[in-house]
């Protein structure tokens, strides 16, 4: 893929999901219920949001140890935001569910990219590896309102 391709590719995703995280503010579901109460009920997945997010979740798990000890740099945290929107983005495009949980994958897509623009710095959440914290409290999210037979969760406390 060249520059040009890559770049327009981000310039979709990103009108895509300032369009999701959008919609899904102060949004309900047609059963009138607020979608953020607790519950014990998950959503069913599909195949693409199963692999987006076991990718998102390798990509933080393996990079966790270096930022837990305060040696993850400038750089590094670049390329963890661009490898993670690249899954959110390869979520938002290819994930088929129904409406109700597709609701609730919005409120989870815009909490991951409040975390990718944390790390990326895009966004001021504290420092960077508090933009870490968002994904990995993302990810903690995904395993509360979603059935994704297998999933483990990451350990949090950045």
């Amino acid at each position: 893929m060249n520059a040009t391709t890559a770049k327009q590719l981000l310039a979709a995703c990103a009108t895509v999901l300032v369009g999701i995280a959008g919609s899904a503010e102060g949004a309900l579901p047609e059963n009138g219920h607020d979608r953020n109460v607790a519950s014990t009920e998950k959503w069913q997945t599909d195949p693409a949001l199963q692999q987006g997010m076991l990718s998102i979740r390798d990509i933080v798990e393996q990079n966790l140890p270096a930022i837990r000890a305060g040696d993850f740099r400038y750089r590094q945290y670049s390329d963890l935001g661009k490898a993670v929107e690249a899954q959110v983005a390869y979520i938002a495009s290819n994930c088929d569910l129904e409406p109700e949980a597709d609701a609730v994958l919005h409120d989870l897509l815009a909490e991951l990219w409040d975390g990718v623009d944390g790390v990326a710095g895009r966004m001021n959440v504290g420092g960077r590896s508090k933009g870490a914290d968002r994904i990995v409290s993302a990810l903690d999210h995904y395993s509360q309102h979603f059935d994704h037979p297998g999933w483990t969760a990451l350990e949090s406390g950045l």
